[in-house]
């Protein structure tokens, strides 16, 4: 059976396609393409693969991105599919199902066993901010899926002047997702540069994340955003019991560990915290991992398409 995998996230797009053998993921961006129907055309285009074969098509979709997704919609391009529309952060979690030792770095190295029955957390930063938790129970794996980081931020008073500047942009509440993503990291940038009286020398993220690693106001912002992280990755773990892992995932994520730029120690200072005993000698037994896989989330479709046909 032909089975058509897609992650579609706010800035890249991604495909897989299973049939009697297993091609090779494909990446793009996702302003390439006017349409969903346009990316799935152009993917099966450059594959030799004809639409009407495809049998079976699961996409995970974020909220980031406004295409339309309507079945009946995406059915003029994939006539004989049947279409399955998962959460994004679903799917990355199923993805850990199908995982290796190879598709993940350990980034720290806990002294104390991981906690018996833990759940295990996955943490995406890229265009938005995301998280799942996985659960082992005696019926098997079981995803728990969110909304997302649409919650407001714990305080800290080191960053409240930096809350009170994003904020007066916003006709809406402040949320995490304002500072731990892409344009958050720039956003944390203008900040400290208008606070400092300095150029804005960069014009948007991806400039600054490419040729300002050498600049001390971005560098200062990368310390900001790293506390900020490690603040909302211990709320993550603490509120889902996930001391059985973090497993971090996104555009971002790569970007800074790749470049060098991503502050362990800065993430696992205000990860680890120092509050009640038992909270702080289960949070630092707690391994945090770095998924070096970026299609981690076909893997995820693709284990609940082959769990459906088994």
């Amino acid at each position: 059976m032909s089975i058509l995998l897609c992650d579609v996230g706010g800035t890249h797009i991604r495909f897989a396609f299973k049939g009697e053998g297993q091609l090779r993921p494909y990446k793009t961006r996702v302003d390439q393409h006017p349409t969903l129907n346009h990316a799935i055309e152009a993917y099966l285009s450059s594959q030799s693969v004809p639409p009407q074969s495809i049998r079976k098509f699961y996409f995970a979709f974020s909220n980031r991105n406004e295409w339309n997704t309507n079945p009946a919609e995406l059915k003029t391009v994939l006539p004989n599919a049947v279409i399955h529309q998962i959460n994004d952060f679903e799917a990355n979690a199923h993805g850990l199902l199908l995982a290796d030792q190879a598709d993940v770095d350990l980034l720290n190295r806990p002294e104390i066993n991981t906690i018996e029955k833990a759940s295990k957390v996955i943490i995406g930063v890229g265009t938005g901010l995301g998280f799942a938790y996985l659960f082992k129970s005696e019926n098997g794996d079981f995803v728990q899926r969110s909304h997302g980081a649409h919650m407001l931020p714990a305080y800290s008073a080191v960053h409240a002047e930096l809350y009170d500047h994003i904020s007066r942009s916003k006709e809406d509440a402040l949320i995490y997702e304002d500072m731990l993503t892409g344009r958050g990291i720039y956003e944390i940038y203008r900040f400290l540069s208008m606070k400092s009286h300095l150029d804005i020398e960069y014009p948007d993220t991806e400039i600054l994340m490419r040729d300002g690693k050498d600049n001390p106001v971005f560098r200062q912002a990368l310390v900001i955003f790293h506390e900020m992280l490690g603040l909302f990755t211990h709320q993550a773990v603490a509120f889902g019991y996930s001391y059985g892992g973090v497993y971090l995932t996104g555009g971002v994520i790569d970007r800074l560990i790749l470049a060098g730029l991503f502050d362990l120690k800065k993430f696992l200072e205000y990860f680890y915290q120092d509050l009640h005993p038992i909270v702080t000698r289960d949070v630092v037994s707690t391994p945090v991992y770095w998924i070096k896989d970026e299609f981690i989330s076909l893997k995820g479709l693709l284990y609940l398409a082959e769990k459906e046909n088994a």
